[in-house]
């Protein structure tokens, strides 16, 4: 149940619900994400009443892909984790390559 004085937004997961929550404080919203009352979602995300239009607003603008949620830091994590691990059976493969070579 959202805090009084709170509109529920949109209902999502977790994860998302974190990115939602992100981008509508970086745009400058008021936000609070709780537990949701749903089996469709696990989160519900609120901003204050006084603000919902505008919020609702910049929902559609990321919806319509005018504007974009922040990217969680761990996709970014990951990302460069593989681009490593590739990298290194690259180098491996380069090597053993070459030492057959040589013999």
């Amino acid at each position: 149940m959202l805090p009084t004085g709170y509109k529920s937004l949109l209902m999502c997961d977790t994860r998302r619900a974190e990115q939602w929550r992100a981008g509508l404080e970086r745009a400058g919203f008021k936000v609070t994400v709780v537990e949701a009352d749903s089996e469709k979602a696990s989160c519900e995300v609120g901003v204050r009443a006084s603000h919902e239009m505008a919020a609702k607003a910049f929902v559609t603008e990321v919806i319509q892909g005018r504007s974009k949620l922040p990217t969680p830091p761990f996709l970014t994590a990951t990302a460069f984790k593989a681009l490593v691990a590739i990298g290194l059976v690259l180098v491996g493969l380069f090597v053993a390559g070459w030492v057959g070579w040589l013999r």
